[in-house]
């Protein structure tokens, strides 16, 4: 349940644009990682990839994002995701777990984005903390529309 929880928790703060608050859920050795391709690649160093951000780079995305003056986000997007078919498995560092999901993105037109999601969690004292998410989208070989609203 407590994995639940903190999904639903990620999903409920992205949505709302509380990328501060977001951005507490990372470990300091946090990736997070959006590949190219539409197989589950393991090694993000000799792959392509849409994104491919440590928590440095993640804490720059936070910030522009909080100025207000991101021009792909004015106004910015509405967002809604539901998450579901979560598996976890206990690792040395914490879990690992799978879900899919479906963001839906409202910002003039109405967009889809669809995958599942690969976390590694380390176990904190109180919950979690993302040391990685990989999304794997879908169909990401179609041309992708703007991924401003990610952090």
């Amino acid at each position: 349940m407590a994995v639940h929880d903190f999904l639903n928790h990620e999903a409920e703060l992205l949505d709302a644009h509380e990328y501060r608050s977001w951005l507490e859920m990372w470990e300091d050795d946090g990736i997070y990682w959006v590949p190219a391709s539409d197989r589950s690649a393991d090694d993000p160093d000799s792959a392509i990839n849409i994104i491919y951000d440590n928590r440095r780079r993640i804490e720059r995305r936070v910030a522009q994002l909080e100025t207000g003056l991101r021009h792909a986000q004015i106004p910015a997007s509405r967002l809604v995701r539901t998450i579901g078919t979560i598996s976890a498995t206990a690792s040395d560092e914490g879990v690992d777990v799978r879900m899919a999901f479906v963001l839906v993105e409202s910002r003039r037109e109405q967009h889809v984005w669809s995958g599942r999601v690969e976390y590694a969690l380390r176990a904190r004292d109180e919950g979690f903390g993302i040391r990685q998410k990989k999304v794997l989208l879908v169909d990401p070989r179609k041309p992708l529309r703007t991924l401003a609203f990610l952090p």
